[in-house]
């Protein structure tokens, strides 16, 4: 669970209780915002905030030991898992909404509540303001994956390729290609959590069937980010990633990136000579 730090200040003017940090107010261009909270395709979580009234009498004055300010944080907290219920429903899988998966497969629909009702209190931000007290939850994408990716039709875990350990020790290690990057800030590109890389003609290069289960599941099929160069980013792609502009075209609700067919038989002679997908090593550049 993700530490919270959080500071206590008291307002003359009547009771405040502020609890801040970062990611509530964090700017992401990768983040699908709507009253009841955001999805973050680039940190891989989904926050739902919640908001109860605390109701006190006119002559009380609140506390942060105040059993009614309590209450009111555990209504709000059950409200923000509430939003994150619907926030869920929304999220893209590959340009289709999950609420659809979940309309048609009821099992799928009570694991993701039972996930959500394990969310943990988001560490940015749970205050007392106009006798309201607003709670912000979140979960892992990370965990949703599991549930929502099949059981079949990924890479098997194996060890390296012959062609990648020839490579290995045949090229100096400043001129490997450590990681692939897409991108499509040209494009009106949509994130998703699994999305496919395509050429020109739609025939598919990356996908769920060229990375391993497990690595789909804890690190994304794909990173989504706006622009390269911080050290996240680099534990990804690494230090020399192969790096390839997105066609404009459109191909399942805009969540596939399409490369030319160059860059796609670029994509294919990265990944055989330094084995890349299994651990998706992949990034795409939104807008």
């Amino acid at each position: 669970m993700m530490k919270m730090y959080s500071s206590y200040k008291r307002i003359q003017s009547g009771a405040v209780l502020i609890f801040v940090s970062s990611l509530l107010f964090a700017q992401s261009s990768i983040i699908q915002r709507s009253d009841q909270g955001f999805i973050d395709y680039e940190k891989r979580v989904i926050v739902g905030k919640g908001v109860a009234k605390i109701q006190l009498s006119n002559s009380e004055a609140p506390s942060p030991s105040d059993k009614k300010i309590k209450f009111a944080q555990g209504s709000a907290k059950n409200r923000a898992r509430n939003n994150i219920n619907n926030l869920v429903k929304q999220v893209n899988y590959n340009g289709i909404p999950l609420g659809e998966f979940m309309q048609y497969d009821p099992t799928i629909e009570k694991r993701i509540s039972s996930y959500v009702s394990s969310a943990y209190q988001n560490g940015e931000v749970e205050f007392i303001k106009d006798g309201n007290v607003e709670v912000a939850m979140a979960i892992s994408m990370v965990g949703l994956s599991e549930i929502i990716f099949p059981g079949v039709g990924f890479a098997p875990d194996k060890s390296k390729s012959a062609q990648y350990l020839m490579t290995r020790s045949t090229i100096p290690k400043a001129q490997r290609i450590t990681g692939i990057v897409i991108d499509a800030r040209n494009t009106s590109l949509k994130p998703a959590i699994a999305p496919r890389i395509v050429d020109e003609n739609g025939t598919p290069i990356y996908g769920m069937n060229n990375s391993t289960r497990g690595n789909a599941i804890n690190k994304g099929l794909v990173g989504y980010a706006h622009t390269l160069g911080s050290p996240e980013l680099e534990k990804r792609i690494g230090k020399n990633p192969l790096i390839v502009k997105a066609l404009n075209k459109d191909y399942s609700g805009k969540t596939n990136p399409v490369v030319s067919l160059k860059s796609g038989l670029e994509i294919k002679a990265a990944q055989k000579s330094f084995d890349l997908f299994a651990e998706c090593k992949v990034l795409v550049l939104i807008n």
